[in-house]
């Protein structure tokens, strides 16, 4: 960590706080820094950057790169959260799996735009909050729905999200949606045929569970929640294990060898994993801009974490040094 610093800090003294440009405009320095590493990162593919162009070729650059490699069906961040893109995603994936004939599949979204800020209450999060508290039937009970808004935003992506898709992909009985988070949410306006439960609830009426069209068990993390969750549903049913916010596994995907990944839009070091099955994965760079970039694809069902990780994370630091971090002002900033 010392040596990065060290490395970081020649980087900042090699470049003046300001560059004049040949047509005489002056760039601001960490403009001009990372202009020239995207300038050495097309030459490494071959594109050459001509000297007499530098001073106009900062969009050409750009187009350049976008036109190669930004990802095609990425959710637009955070447009996609109230939008309807990020729904018509779910319904898109599920249909396809139910198709392929896959019962027991993995879906992950980020509950919220910004997950990792929950705790901070973040103005975007406060948004999705005042967009979901309406459609749960919860508008005099948004103070809730804002204290327990993971558990609360999950819900919604169920009822909202996984259930519509199950619906279209077939299953129209009657739906389970299961939550291992411990919250009580009885007031929940539900769609017909639909049933909210908790999983200790779930598990002691199994032969009910058995019966089910489909199940959604929402937020499961132990491995004990994973193989209760798993096993509820009979012969016929359909399981979706949505939006685990971890597993003891450490790793991508939940502990279960049979359970599809079928949606993932999931944050990783310095960018995103990104499937909609049956396509392969695609590993994402989320550059400084807030764009996203596929630096390669895998076509391993369940990928480690450990390796994507660490394409992303080497990647981002050759390309930007330390100046793609998303909350530290003057680092990439962009929250």
């Amino acid at each position: 960590m010392e040596s990065a610093f060290v490395a970081a800090g020649a980087l900042r003294r090699a470049v003046p706080k300001t560059a004049r440009r040949r047509d005489g405009c002056v760039q601001p320095r960490r403009q001009t820094f990372r202009a020239s590493q995207r300038r050495a990162h097309l030459r490494s593919r071959g594109v050459w950057v001509s000297a007499e162009n530098e001073a106009s070729d900062d969009s050409a650059v750009a187009a350049v790169e976008d036109s190669e490699r930004v990802a095609s069906g990425f959710p637009s961040l955070y447009e996609s959260w109230f939008n309807g893109d990020l729904e018509a995603l779910v319904a898109t994936a599920i249909q396809n799996a139910k198709s392929a004939g896959v019962r027991s599949m993995e879906v992950y979204i980020p509950c919220v735009p910004n997950v990792d800020e929950v705790d901070f209450g973040t103005a975007l999060n406060q948004k999705f909050a005042q967009r979901i508290a309406p459609e749960l039937g919860m508008v005099e009970e948004y103070k809730k729905v804002r204290k327990y808004l993971v558990p609360y935003a999950n819900v919604y992506w169920s009822i909202k999200a996984v259930v519509p898709a199950l619906r279209s992909a077939g299953c129209s009985g009657k739906i389970a949606v299961v939550c291992a988070d411990g919250v009580e949410k009885g007031t929940v306006a539900l769609p017909t045929n639909v049933e909210l439960v908790s999983l200790r609830s779930a598990l002691s009426r199994e032969a009910e569970m058995r019966g089910m069209d489909g199940i959604i068990v929402v937020d499961p993390r132990s491995t004990s929640h994973w193989t209760k969750g798993g096993a509820l549903g009979g012969d016929s049913t359909t399981t979706v294990m949505l939006n685990s916010a971890f597993s003891e596994t450490y790793d991508l995907c939940g502990p279960l060898p049979d359970c599809i990944p079928t949606l993932f839009v999931k944050r990783i070091s310095k960018g995103w994993m990104f499937r909609v099955f049956p396509k392969s994965w695609e590993v994402c760079l989320e550059r400084p801009d807030g764009s996203i970039e596929v630096l390669s694809t895998v076509d391993n069902t369940k990928p480690k974490l450990r390796e994507v990780a660490k394409i992303v994370r080497e990647e981002s630091f050759k390309r930007y040094s330390i100046f793609n971090d998303r909350w530290s002002k003057g680092f990439g900033a962009r929250l």
